[in-house]
């Protein structure tokens, strides 16, 4: 299923910290989601509870070899999407990712 046509998308930088982050809250409008960590550390992300370092799902770092592995895409086509708020958390604190929301 391909993604909604006519969304409106929201785009925004959060930064992350060495303790739990709001990244996105929840919403129940919800119909794409996409985070990039644009960081040189892992971020790892949990949805509906508080982030932990090294569970939940790592994003990793940007590493430079063009492959885009440092996102992760919730869509309804995907069959992925959760309208839960999505928290996030690093080793070092003070890391970027780049969130799209629509």
């Amino acid at each position: 299923m391909p993604i909604p046509k006519h969304i409106v998308f929201a785009q925004s930088s959060v930064t992350v910290g060495s303790a739990s982050t709001l990244i996105s809250a929840k919403n129940a409008g919800r119909k794409y989601l996409l985070i990039q960590n644009i960081s040189d550390e892992a971020v790892y992300i949990k949805f509906g509870e508080a982030a932990v370092a090294d569970e939940g799902i790592q994003i990793p770092a940007v590493d430079g070899d063009g492959n885009v592995r440092n996102v992760i895409e919730l869509t309804v086509g995907n069959e992925n999407l959760t309208i839960q708020a999505v928290y996030g958390i690093c080793a070092s604190g003070s890391k970027s990712v780049l969130v799209t929301e629509g």
